[in-house]
């Protein structure tokens, strides 16, 4: 016993303790209206519905890397694995919408335009596009702007900054991400989606600990994870200053 907490063990009598092999099998993130969590081999996608009932759908997920042992190598399972979460986003975003929006007004002439003429398609397209335009944002906001102020600084003090630069744009790039986040959070659909973040990061507490998944075991734990995306973009800006 550990904690209260059975230890088993199996057939080779190696102590096996049910709480420990939780740990980091389980990840997700919010999506509209609801949260996604996915484990080894498949994933959940919870949405509350206008009405305020709870939509829950499962699906099968494999990990391309099980099927192919050489892209577990290290910076390629690194690079697969942020590729599988990003077509894995775009997913549980469209299934999320789908559920929340299944007792919503009918779609305006406009929107029956495009569906009869592009169907699908064009949201597709869309979904794409503003990709591609928020990476775009992205690069120029915290990697070409940042170094575009650390060069004239660095102009005006006459290139004395030396190795200090680095540490000024590192500075910058934190600032901008920090004010980027709070800036966001004012916008309501925004700050409604942070709080499901937050309530994901409980949940997973709540599983990794071992006990009941329900509201009121969730809410005894802290909401930021060790394991969240936007932990692991500090971890990243501090590097890039070093």
């Amino acid at each position: 016993m550990r904690k209260g907490i059975l230890i088993m063990k199996n057939k080779k009598d190696k102590a096996i303790d049910p709480v420990a092999c939780r740990i980091g099998r389980v990840g997700g993130e919010a999506v509209l209206e609801g949260v996604m969590m996915r484990g080894s081999n498949q994933y959940s996608v919870a949405v509350r519905r206008m009405d305020g009932s709870i939509s829950v759908t499962t699906k099968p997920w494999e990990s391309v890397r099980k099927r192919h042992k050489i892209l577990n190598l290290p910076i390629i399972r690194g690079v697969i694995g942020m590729v599988e979460s990003m077509i894995l986003s775009f997913k549980v975003l469209n299934i999320s919408a789908e559920a929340y929006g299944e007792t919503e007004e009918e779609p305006s002439r406009f929107e029956k335009w495009l569906d009869r003429h592009f169907g699908k398609s064009i949201i597709d397209v869309v979904m794409v596009i503003g990709t591609v335009l928020g990476v775009a944002l992205a690069i120029g906001l915290f990697v070409a702007l940042p170094s575009l102020i650390t060069k004239l600084i660095d102009n005006a003090a006459g290139g004395a900054l030396g190795w200090t630069r680095n540490l000024i744009e590192g500075a910058i790039k934190i600032g901008l991400f920090l004010a980027y986040l709070k800036l966001v959070s004012l916008m309501p659909d925004i700050k409604r989606t942070f709080e499901y973040h937050g309530a994901e990061h409980k949940s997973i507490f709540c599983y990794e600990a071992g006990m009941e998944l329900t509201p009121e075991n969730a809410a005894k734990f802290k909401r930021f994870h060790p394991r969240c995306g936007t932990s692991f973009m500090f971890i990243v800006l501090i590097i890039s200053i070093l």
